[in-house]
């Protein structure tokens, strides 16, 4: 019986023998990370090595056929160079759902915002719609049949960097995400799941499911719309932000041009995306700052209405 386990150890030293110093790192991803995998499941492995060469390819290819269940390998292998360089859209679903085995992924990726998150989700729900909808039209019925339960496979990660947006919080797996959900958030989610077991379908309700999804989605705005800072200042139109070359307290992680603030190091250090989604909200701090009559804002509170719309937003 398969072990991922012992299959993990053994990789990783037939890795060093093979690469030397020049393997950088080894992480698990896919079911196996979260608990779900099955006797059909892919072995998800994430390699990287510095220099990768296609002759590098060929010796890896001779590592996986060597151990069991080689058919089943699968995952991403990388150069170091590569990675830095990776487009930050995707770095952290990466950093989430990869567990370290050997090395530190989080050393060699750039670094990602919340607005890479967001553009992240933008993307990959452009690209399930566009698929769903391209295969409707130019396919015959029996090809979008079958071909469905795979193409709902993506809901899971959007709904998982989705639901980061909205609380902070990035869940691993499938039955803790759908405990968090609701609404049509959820069905998709438990359809998406129902598809993966196997079970039995009616196709003309699970695509047209999908497609409001998606529709509502891009075009709803909701947890889509950039979140720009912590305490709702809209950086963006900022008159600061070009003469001091300042990203906002996102961006420098709570360090803007004037120093380290202290709403943003508050909502930080509690896991908050931004003031709105606080317990306390609104608090004596965030109200003392937005209706301090020097530097306050304009009208006094402009900044916790903005809070607010964010959290009702993404209810």
């Amino acid at each position: 019986m398969f072990e991922i386990d012992t299959y993990i150890p053994a990789l990783i030293e037939l890795l060093k023998a093979a690469y030397k110093e020049r393997l950088l790192y080894v992480g698990l991803q896919g079911s196996y990370l979260r608990g779900e995998a099955t006797e059909h499941s892919d072995i998800d492995i994430m390699v990287v090595i510095s220099d990768l060469s296609v002759a590098d390819l060929a010796k890896y290819r001779e590592v996986i056929s060597s151990l069991e269940d080689h058919d089943k390998s699968c995952g991403f292998i990388c150069g170091e160079e590569e990675l830095r360089n990776w487009n930050p859209l995707e770095i952290c679903h990466l950093l989430h759902t990869t567990k370290d085995h050997y090395g530190v992924l989080a050393d060699l990726v750039p670094r990602y915002s919340e607005n890479d998150v967001r553009n992240f989700v933008k993307l990959s729900l452009g690209n399930l719609y566009h698929e769903i909808c391209h295969r409707y039209l130019h396919a015959p019925k029996e090809k979008n049949v079958a071909s469905l339960p795979f193409t709902y496979r993506s809901v899971f990660f959007i709904l998982q960097n989705l639901h980061y947006l909205n609380s902070g919080k990035f869940v691993g797996t499938k039955k803790e995400l759908r405990e968090e959900l609701s609404g049509k958030d959820r069905l998709v989610l438990e359809t998406a799941i129902s598809l993966g077991d196997g079970c039995e379908f009616d196709f003309d309700e699970a695509f047209e499911l999908l497609f409001a999804w998606c529709k509502e989605k891009l075009s709803g705005g909701r947890t889509l719309e950039a979140v720009d800072s912590r305490c709702g200042l809209h950086c963006t139109g900022c008159e600061y932000k070009a003469p001091f070359n300042c990203g906002g307290c996102i961006e420098t992680n709570g360090h803007p041009f004037h120093g380290e603030c202290p709403v943003a190091a508050c909502c930080q250090s509690k896991g908050k995306v931004h003031c709105g989604q606080c317990g306390e909200f609104p608090c004596e701090l965030l109200v003392q700052y937005s209706c301090d009559p020097e530097h306050g804002d304009t009208p006094p509170g402009a900044r916790i209405e903005q809070c607010r719309r964010w959290r009702d937003l993404s209810k």
